[in-house]
């Protein structure tokens, strides 16, 4: 058995965030010592282990107390749809990437910028036209 301190340390989390867990129900609640101390065992190391892991591959803790304790084709099954949102993600950064690279050329062929009395930036307004040209 161990305190709070030394689950963290183990785990290489906060204290804070172990709390934070038992209070949204992803960790159970603790034994006590007859002086009130949070006492833990390895499960908890192992199941905190388990949540670093998860949050390492992109999962909130709302989906891994969701996932946590189901079966591996459940969290598969998860893991797909992470994958999924992932490769939506690459693709819009992409296509980001494209327009960027399109709009800083554009930028870097004027020679004089179009009155700026009258707008805050014409080279971001002009974005709009830049995207209905692409």
């Amino acid at each position: 058995m161990m305190r709070i301190g030394e689950l963290a340390k183990k785990v290489g989390i906060t204290t804070q965030a172990i709390r934070y867990c038992e209070r949204i129900g992803l960790l159970g609640k603790p034994a006590r010592t007859p002086s009130g101390y949070r006492v833990y065992g390895q499960e908890a190391v192992d199941f905190l282990g388990f949540v670093k892991k998860a949050q390492g591959l992109g999962f909130n803790l709302q989906e891994i107390k969701t996932t946590g304790r189901r079966p591996c084709g459940y969290v598969a099954e998860q893991t797909q749809k992470k994958l999924q949102e992932v490769e939506k993600k690459i693709r819009e950064l992409r296509e980001f990437r494209r327009l960027f690279l399109d709009i800083q050329k554009e930028w870097q062929t004027l020679e004089v910028f179009p009155d700026q009395n009258h707008t805050v930036c014409p080279l971001i307004e002009g974005l709009e036209k830049q995207q209905r040209r692409s």
